[in-house]
């Protein structure tokens, strides 16, 4: 992406480069766009994880896989953590969808992210993570 910049008459331009998933997620717009990126920040900025596209996916890692984030086929955004079947909390928010290892949420729109439970799940991924 290029960036023009207006001082003093003459333009400068800056490059800004975005890493791969930061495209991703720039591709969608309205609601889907907003979750992503409030998530993608979270995760970047609190919990220091590393993005990467995997199977056509966001995947946050540290150790492992954490979280990723699947907007495909949905209304909303699915919050997955990989490691979700070891968690020693039982949260009402997260499920399994009949899958062995992955529990997740789905989130149509940023109003209806539980901060603190998210920050609590976020934890026990972490604490899953430093186990592995």
């Amino acid at each position: 992406m290029i960036v023009y910049v207006r001082r003093n008459f003459y333009f400068a331009y800056i490059k800004i480069r975005m890493n791969d998933v930061e495209e991703y997620i720039l591709q969608f717009t309205g609601a889907k766009r907003e979750i992503m990126l409030f998530f993608h920040g979270l995760f970047i900025e609190d919990y220091k994880l590393k993005p990467k596209i995997s199977f056509k996916i966001p995947m946050y890692y540290r150790n492992t896989w954490v979280v990723y984030l699947n907007s495909d086929n949905r209304k909303g955004v699915e919050l997955a953590f990989t490691n979700g079947h070891e968690f020693d909390i039982n949260s009402p928010l997260i499920e399994s969808k009949g899958r062995k290892l992955v529990r997740s949420a789905e989130f149509e729109s940023l109003n209806e992210i539980p901060y603190q439970n998210i920050k609590t799940l976020m934890k026990e991924a972490i604490r899953i993570d430093d186990l592995h």
